[in-house]
């Protein structure tokens, strides 16, 4: 396996996590973290992409709520 295939291979996995990530936390996570978000289906659209891509900071995000609360 060549150094482009594994980089490939792990920003495939990336990703990959993050749209698993994505999905539940735009349907149930994103009000605990913006309360302006709740309803608003275009907002969760148009984020999409960003929480796939800051999935880890959103994750982050979520557990220091969660322990803070």
């Amino acid at each position: 396996m060549s150094s482009a295939e594994i980089i490939l291979l792990i920003g495939q996995l990336y990703l990959g996590l993050g749209a698993l990530f994505a999905v539940p936390f735009l349907l149930l996570g994103v009000q605990r973290l913006d309360h302006a978000a709740d309803g608003a289906w275009t907002f969760r659209l148009l984020a999409l992409p960003g929480c796939v891509a800051l999935w880890p900071v959103l994750a982050l995000k979520l557990l220091r709520r969660r322990s803070a609360a």
